[in-house]
């Protein structure tokens, strides 16, 4: 369950290097992304669309089948959110902040019933299992605001950026759980910390 560790902790180092050394430029009509940045937000991605593999296939092998499609939908998900990044690398216009944001809802119709079928998994912590629905409350919203005609792309960035660094919070319970759990079945205690 090491792998699953490490596939939810590495996208913070990954994104926290993009912003750090490829700040987006909020200064002008729309947020700028530079490519070098959207990569390394890529290969962040890529650990994050793996933890949602492994954890997904784990869950299917516990036969907790809802849980697992709600894992492997959620990967679906990022994945078409990761596709649509680089819409905002090439051209800062209003059409492809638009193109953008549609890719982006698009994905977020799916990752919404994704924490539905995950909240049936047994193995997480009750109060975990609740915090993903508490983290997608910005995505939801800036969701809500664009399907509305919301159209102050700084304004949505900010949002939609909060509820992404929730999500990854909730990766790391996620990743910390099943690594309890783990280390608990090591000795013996079955069922791990389920408190």
């Amino acid at each position: 369950m090491l792998a699953i560790a490490i596939c939810f902790t590495t996208p913070i180092i990954f994104n926290f290097l993009s912003l750090l050394i490829y700040p987006p430029d909020f200064s002008g009509e729309y947020p700028i992304y530079q490519p070098d940045g959207i990569l390394l937000i890529q290969i962040a991605g890529v650990f994050t669309l793996l933890g949602l593999s492994i954890i997904g296939m784990k869950a299917e092998e516990e036969k907790q089948i809802l849980a697992a499609a709600g894992f492997t939908v959620q990967a679906i998900s990022f994945g078409l959110a990761m596709a649509s990044l680089f819409e905002i690398t090439t051209v800062q216009s209003k059409e492809s902040y638009e193109k953008f944001y549609y890719l982006t809802v698009s994905s977020n119709f799916l990752y919404f019933p994704s924490l539905l079928l995950i909240a049936s998994y047994n193995k997480f912590k009750k109060w975990i299992r609740i915090s993903g629905f508490i983290a997608s409350i910005p995505l939801l919203i800036s969701t809500l605001l664009f399907i509305f005609k919301y159209r102050d792309y700084k304004v949505l960035e900010e949002i939609s950026s909060t509820g992404y660094l929730l999500v990854f919070i909730v990766y790391l319970l996620w990743a910390n759980n099943i690594y309890r759990n783990y280390k608990q079945e090591l000795k013996g205690i079955p069922g791990g910390s389920l408190l």
